[in-house]
């Protein structure tokens, strides 16, 4: 499973934000605490789940369009899940230059807004999510990551990445401050349990978010 930078993203679209790496489907933060559930200043407004404006596809898609036209062309297009949550990959904007991030920034924060998302925003999970991702949990803390934990309903997830952990789910497996891509019990843990991280990463993908799964 791969490392990379998630909340670069966050940090040049909104500015500033918290250091994290990416485990395939799963994001390990770099602070202390449980699964992150804080929530994010929106560029558009009240429109959250429950609200009174219901988001609308054409408008997210001209939205990304935006992003796709200034600098970040394989930027995919939002999609609009059960509860009108809306669910956006922020890998492109993790991948991209500075520049490019902060021209499309400049140039589509009022179409964004419009739209009524925010680019970096990470909403809870659908049911399915939460219970691939407490099956991969026991998987794990039965392969030598005992401290691993179940995700919650309540936590929030990286549409494309999968559920935020923290340092402290390899207490005890791997030493503090080690690459824990890098460690034995990891690697022997994730081989152990691919099939669980499969779907859990296939449930985060927006193709399957757009589905309710």
């Amino acid at each position: 499973m791969s490392m990379s930078p998630f909340h670069r993203a966050a940090r040049r679209w909104r500015r500033p934000g918290a250091a994290a790496i990416v485990l395939g489907a799963l994001t390990l933060a770099g602070c202390a605490g449980s699964h992150s559930s804080a929530s994010v200043p929106s560029l558009g407004g009240s429109g959250a789940p429950g609200g009174s404006t219901r988001h609308n596809a054409a408008a997210l898609h001209t939205a990304a369009q935006c992003i796709r036209d200034h600098g970040i062309p394989n930027y995919a297009d939002p999609v609009i899940g059960p509860g009108d949550v809306v669910y956006t990959d922020q890998r492109d904007l993790e991948k991209a230059s500075d520049a490019a991030v902060g021209a499309a920034r400049a140039a589509c924060r009022a179409i964004v807004a419009q739209a009524n998302f925010d680019p970096t925003q990470r909403p809870h999970p659908p049911a399915q999510m939460v219970r691939d991702g407490v099956r991969e949990a026991q998987c794990l803390r039965a392969h030598g990551l005992p401290n691993w934990p179940d995700p919650k309903p309540t936590d929030t997830f990286d549409p494309g990445h999968g559920f935020q952990v923290t340092e402290a789910a390899f207490a005890g497996a791997v030493p503090p401050g080690a690459n824990p891509k890098q460690s034995a019990a990891f690697q022997t843990a994730i081989q152990a349990c691919r099939s669980e991280a499969d779907a859990v990463e296939h449930d985060s993908q927006l193709s399957s978010l757009a589905q309710g799964r």
